[in-house]
């Protein structure tokens, strides 16, 4: 039987560690409520990000870093709001803070190739895309991004297997597809070019196909010399959203090789009030100019 000496030494020793452990537990319930505000803060800094409000998104990722600064997707969401304002190496060095602190995840090592990819850094990019495979050979974007850097250096081929990886894992894949055709261009494979941008038509609504897929379908059926299809394609680009002078220029070519001059002229002088000094414009210009005058030279007086 404890004595009373034994039973106070006891009752002295726990009073002595009751702060020591009532201090741990107080700062695990710290530790819990910042990252339950980190991530509330991470999450209408999403929602944020999907509205495009970039500056309010980025307040809000912020906001989430000082309450967990190791939060891989608070790093994540503040460098896409930063990025979008192109704020880019701090983009770049935040979402670096995410491939650490994910543990390397290979969907987030592919955001890090992409940015670095449109910063011109090919040797990271490659690097990047590299690790995201040897991680996760079945990730489309991966191929994708390996993709775009054998493109980006020249190595067509290449670029089409492994964007044809990605295809094959990704059977819809706007991005892929445009690229594709960009090559398929290249490559002088028209064919190729206008059955891949058919496929990926089929995919849209009729007054939703993005102004770039309806752009480059009327630039293969001018390849094909299919002049007057190429013509509705690219009204239909102009008219969705603010046209370019290029596509303006594109459309009055396909107009003037369809045999409308007049309708050919106009789309000229709408793209010169674009850009005055678009060159291809204006040689194009003063050659319709050239043949009116030469016709009505020729006619009888």
């Amino acid at each position: 039987m404890m004595g009373l000496g034994s039973r106070l030494l006891v009752m002295t020793t726990l009073v002595g560690l009751l702060p020591a452990l009532t201090g741990c537990g107080f700062l695990r319930q710290v530790k819990t409520d910042e990252l339950v505000m980190a991530r509330q803060a991470s999450l209408r800094g999403e929602q944020a990000l999907r509205l495009g409000h970039w500056t309010h998104a980025e307040r809000l990722y912020h906001q989430a870093l000082q309450h967990s600064s190791n939060d891989h997707r608070a790093h994540r969401g503040y460098a896409e709001a930063l990025w979008n304002r192109d704020a880019r190496d701090t983009a770049i060095a935040h979402m670096e803070k995410a491939v650490r602190f994910s543990g390397e995840d290979p969907k987030v090592v592919v955001r890090l190739g992409e940015m670095y990819l449109a910063n011109g850094d090919l040797t990271r990019a490659e690097y990047c895309a590299a690790q995201a495979i040897s991680t996760d050979h079945a990730l489309p974007t991966a191929w994708a991004l390996k993709g775009n850097i054998l493109f980006r250096a020249g190595k067509l081929d290449r670029a089409l297997a492994s964007f044809h990886r990605a295809l094959s894992l990704q059977d819809r894949f706007p991005s892929v597809q445009l690229e594709l055709t960009r090559i398929y261009r290249m490559q002088q494979r028209p064919r190729r070019a206008l059955a891949t941008l058919d496929v990926l038509s089929r995919g849209y609504e009729s007054q939703a196909t993005p102004q770039e897929v309806l752009f480059l379908h009327g630039l293969v059926l001018k390849d094909l010399g299919r002049y007057d299809d190429s013509v509705d394609r690219l009204t239909q680009a102009a008219q969705q959203g603010e046209p370019s002078a290029r596509l303006l220029y594109e459309l009055s070519e396909s107009q003037w090789r369809a045999g409308s001059p007049d309708n050919a002229r106009l789309s000229l002088l709408e793209a010169l009030s674009l850009t005055p000094d678009h060159h291809p414009s204006r040689q194009l210009l003063a050659r319709i100019e050239s043949d009116r005058q030469g016709l009505t030279a020729s006619m009888p007086r």
